[in-house]
């Protein structure tokens, strides 16, 4: 894990949450990773300080062959394959956001505690490639000064497409209990199945 450490202080729901420090948590690619359509990756975090300035959140493979969400102060970010798209948005230190990006043919809807902060078209083939939790494969500097926890990535389907109350609770392994955790969302059961990469206070996992 280069680092990064699991810890009590770090948890929004259960007994741990990931800080990932400078190093970041690294996982090795697989195809799972590969997100040439639909998609959501969404988390919990906690910035301690906006000190290096900004807060990696996810990163698959290179800057200029993957994904990077990233968040500022007033700024979220997703660069795909280097094309960098982002919504304005006004983020505090020293207290839990819920994040997600959401798209659906093409059209990323960023959400920020549920509500919608935006709207950005980022069409491009996300190939497989190294993951890192909570710093940049760009720059290593680029990481979160706090905590992420509750990080799921769904390939293949973007579930936000309107506001909605973030997840209640953490994140479970059954669709029937996923509904649940998602309060006032539903879950539709076509979506059952899609591969899910979880980070819930343990380790990550994949279940196809």
């Amino acid at each position: 894990n280069s680092g990064a450490v699991l810890t009590s202080a770090g948890a929004k729901y259960g007994a741990k949450g990931l800080q990932p420090s400078s190093a970041g948590l690294a996982v090795a690619s697989h195809s799972d990773f590969a997100l040439p359509g639909d998609f959501t990756f969404e988390c919990w975090f906690y910035v301690s300080s906006w000190s290096p300035g900004l807060a990696s959140l996810f990163n698959i493979g290179a800057y200029n062959s993957g994904a990077l969400f990233r968040v500022r102060s007033n700024l979220i970010e997703l660069f795909i394959n280097g094309a960098e798209t982002s919504v304005s948005a006004t983020i505090s230190s020293g207290a839990w956001h819920h994040i997600a990006w959401s798209r659906v043919s093409g059209s990323v809807g960023v959400y920020l505690d549920g509500a919608l902060a935006g709207t950005v078209s980022n069409g491009g083939s996300i190939p497989a490639g190294n993951v890192r939790v909570g710093v940049s494969a760009h720059n290593g500097g680029e990481y979160i000064n706090g905590y992420i926890d509750e990080a799921r990535l769904h390939k293949g389907v973007g579930i936000y497409t309107a506001p909605f109350t973030p997840p209640s609770r953490a994140f479970p392994d059954t669709a029937t209990d996923l509904t649940t955790a998602l309060g006032s969302y539903s879950i539709s059961t076509s979506h059952v199945g899609e591969v899910q990469v979880e980070l819930h206070g343990v380790e990550p996992e994949t279940t196809d």
